[in-house]
């Protein structure tokens, strides 16, 4: 049994820590397409990061640390859902072969659901003038965390009756709850 609970406890470092090496990739490569540094990961930043995080899943409102040095940069998103409109999807699809060279193809679990929430926080950033200059600065090192929950899929259409009844600008997508915090120096 003490060899199971071990097991269990590896297994779930072991997970952690490839989401954060997945995320640090992301950021490193959405950075590199656009001529900067790779960046490092810093457990001051990190331990910043997810102390901020549990502040805006807990009030479920985006708000910044107060840090008093002028060297740190924070930026942070929030959202309920993947894209939900052909608009954003178009979007988001072109900032996925740009910046990944990745085709988006339509997620079929949750594991698909949460790495493309992961390069959504980042195209959010991205489609912020204020967030790409901090995402894009001269930084050496980063600390991130971020929170994705409630993932359910949906339809763009309502049943009534037997008869399907779509909605006019919306598309089939994922609902998630998902917050992020990413802190540079």
């Amino acid at each position: 049994m003490k060899n199971i609970i071990i097991l269990f406890f590896l297994s779930l470092s072991v997970s952690v820590l490839s989401q954060d090496t997945e995320m640090l990739g992301y950021i490193n490569q959405y950075r590199s397409v656009h001529g900067k540094s790779n960046l490092m990961i810093s457990k001051t930043l990190t331990n910043l990061a997810e102390n901020q995080l549990s502040i805006i899943v807990l009030q479920n409102k985006l708000s910044h640390t107060k840090m008093d040095t002028g060297v740190v940069s924070e930026i942070c998103n929030m959202g309920t859902s993947l894209p939900t409109t052909l608009d954003v999807e178009s979007k988001f699809i072109n900032f996925l072969k740009v910046n990944f060279n990745i085709v988006y193809v339509e997620p079929k679990n949750d594991v698909e659901v949460v790495k493309y929430v992961k390069l959504y926080i980042i195209y959010l950033f991205d489609s912020s003038p204020s967030h790409k200059v901090i995402l894009l600065g001269i930084h050496k090192f980063v600390g991130f965390s971020y929170s994705i929950d409630k993932i359910k899929y949906a339809p763009n259409y309502i049943e009534l009756m037997g008869e399907k009844h779509y909605w006019k600008n919306i598309i089939s997508h994922y609902n998630v709850d998902f917050y992020s915090v990413v802190v540079f120096n």
